[in-house]
C-alpha cells in the first residue's frame, strides 16, 4: 500500500514509509504521544502514536507501519499500532528519499557552464573558490526542510533552474550584469549546507537557527575574498549584498532589501522558482480537475489543476 491509497476511515493498513518529521507531546492522562509526518514516493500523511512512553521511533528512518486510518479535522491520519525498521533486503530504502528531477552530475556540469561564463576575475575567483569548497554537500543537500526543493540535490537543482531563468532576464533586460547575476544565484543559498544538518533528513543546525544562511553566506564571502586578496573590492561588497538581500524584505529574513538591479533580479527569480516548484510538486499528487493541497509558499492557497 502507498500513502496515496490511504483514503478510507478506520481501514487497517500496512505500508512502508519514511519518518519525515517527529515531535513529542503529553496527553491529558500524562502519557507521551508522538506526532509524525510519514512519507513515501506518493505523498505524505500525518500520524499519531499514543501511549508512547517506551517508543523509539527515529526521524529519518524507513519503517514498516501497521495501524488504522481515521479522519481528524477533515483530514486522514494514521494511528500507529505496530512498527519495525524496514529490512533493506525486502525494500529499497533509498527509494523513499525524493531526489531532484535531474542527476547531480548533470547539475554540476550545468552550474560549471555558468561559472565559466563569469568574466570578471574577482567575481569568478570568489564564486569558484566557495563552490569548490562546498561542492559535495552543495550537490546533495535539499534547498529546504519543507515547502520547496526539499529533496536530495534540491539546492543544486534550484540553482540550475534559477540560472536558466536568469538568461531570459538578461535577454529582456540587457542592462543586467550577467557576472553578478550568475554569481549571485550560485551563491545565494550555498550556506544552507551549514544551516542544515544533512542531506536526507535535515534539521536546522545551531548555526542555522542562531545565524541563518544569509548571514553565514555573507561571512564566508568576506573570508574567502580576504584569502584571495579581494577584501576591498566592490565586487566583494556587491556579492555580499546579493546574498543578504535575496529574501527581499526584512520581515522575510533579509538584513537589507535589494539595492542593485542584480540583487532585485536574484530576489524575484528565487521567489518565482520556489513558488512554481511548489506547484509542480503539489501537482504530482493532484489529478486533473482537482485542487492541490494548501501550498505554504502561496500563503496557504490551493491551485486548481485544470489539465
Amino acid at each position: 500500500m502507498k500513502i496515496i491509497d490511504i483514503i478510507k476511515e478506520s481501514k487497517e493498513i500496512e505500508f512502508y514509509c519514511l519518518v519525515k518529521n517527529l515531535s513529542e507531546g503529553t496527553a491529558a492522562n500524562g502519557s507521551k504521544f508522538l506526532s509524525l509526518t510519514l512519507e513515501d514516493q506518493t505523498g505524505q500523511i500525518q500520524a499519531k502514536k499514543w501511549d508512547a512512553n517506551e517508543e523509539t521511533i527515529e526521524r529519518g528512518e524507513v519503517y514498516l507501519i501497521k495501524g488504522a486510518v481515521q479522519e481528524y479535522k477533515d483530514k486522514f491520519q494514521v494511528i500507529l499500532k505496530e512498527y519495525r525498521l524496514a529490512d533493506e533486503n525486502q525494500v529499497d530504502v533509498n527509494s523513499f528519499f525524493k531526489s531532484a528531477p535531474m542527476d547531480k552530475a548533470e547539475i554540476q556540469e550545468e552550474i560549471k557552464k555558468y561559472l565559466y561564463m563569469i568574466e570578471n576575475e574577482a567575481i569568478n575567483s570568489i564564486t569558484k573558490t566557495i563552490l569548490n569548497k562546498y561542492v559535495s554537500d552543495y550537490l546533495t543537500y535539499p534547498a529546504a526542510t519543507q515547502n520547496h526543493h526539499s529533496y536530495l540535490s534540491g539546492l543544486g537543482y534550484h540553482t540550475v533552474t534559477m540560472l536558466r531563468m536568469a538568461d531570459k532576464f538578461i535577454e529582456l533586460y540587457p542592462y543586467l550584469d550577467k557576472d553578478y547575476l550568475y554569481a549571485g544565484i550560485i551563491l545565494h543559498d550555498f550556506a544552507k549546507v551549514i544551516e542544515l544538518s544533512e542531506d536526507k533528513s535535515p534539521e536546522y543546525t545551531i548555526e542555522g537557527k542562531l545565524i541563518g544562511h544569509l548571514v553565514l553566506g555573507n561571512n564566508i564571502i568576506k573570508e574567502v575574498s580576504t584569502e584571495l586578496g579581494y577584501q576591498d573590492n566592490e565586487e566583494t561588497l556587491l556579492l555580499q549584498h546579493m546574498v543578504i538581500s535575496h529574501h527581499g524584505r526584512k520581515e522575510w529574513g533579509s538584513p537589507q532589501r535589494p539595492m542593485t538591479a542584480e540583487a532585485e533580479a536574484v530576489h524575484y527569480i528565487d521567489n518565482i522558482d520556489s513558488k512554481f516548484e511548489s506547484i509542480r510538486e503539489a501537482f504530482e499528487s493532484t489529478k486533473p480537475k482537482e485542487w492541490t493541497k494548501r501550498i505554504p509558499v502561496l500563503e496557504g492557497r490551493s491551485i486548481y489543476r485544470h489539465k
